[in-house]
């Protein structure tokens, strides 16, 4: 099972945390990072956590990044425009993992990290 959790500081951080195993179905087992960034975009950042089946979350987060840069290109304030941008992406990776996400479900954190602007 992954365990992943985010915690609000004092000083209004967030501290984005999840564990590191890997498991195929108990046949083996490895280390692997679990927290993804999606760096360098216009004014912000993302940060993601994720748990359940590996597949639709690496595709998921792949897919977030390459949403966000794209709809950055095309202009779009992606800070302000994120949430239906990452829906968007979401509703197809359900529809694509349907069947392995109906068995076991997929559970993401995502951080926006505005810029400070200086």
């Amino acid at each position: 099972m992954t365990l992943a959790a985010a915690f609000r500081s004092s000083d209004g951080g967030i501290l984005l945390c999840a564990d590191r195993e890997w498991n195929d179905a108990g046949i083996s087992k490895k280390d692997i990072d679990k927290l993804f960034e999606i760096r360098q975009l216009p004014g912000c950042n993302f940060f993601v956590a994720g748990s359940g089946p590996d597949a639709p979350i690496f595709r998921a987060v792949d897919d977030m990044r390459r949403a966000l840069f794209e709809a950055a290109y095309r202009g779009r304030n992606v800070l302000d425009e994120h949430r239906s941008v990452l829906e968007a992406v979401l509703v197809a990776i359900h529809e694509q993992f349907y069947s392995l996400l109906n068995d076991f479900p997929m559970s993401l954190l995502i951080v926006a990290m505005p810029m400070r602007s200086e």
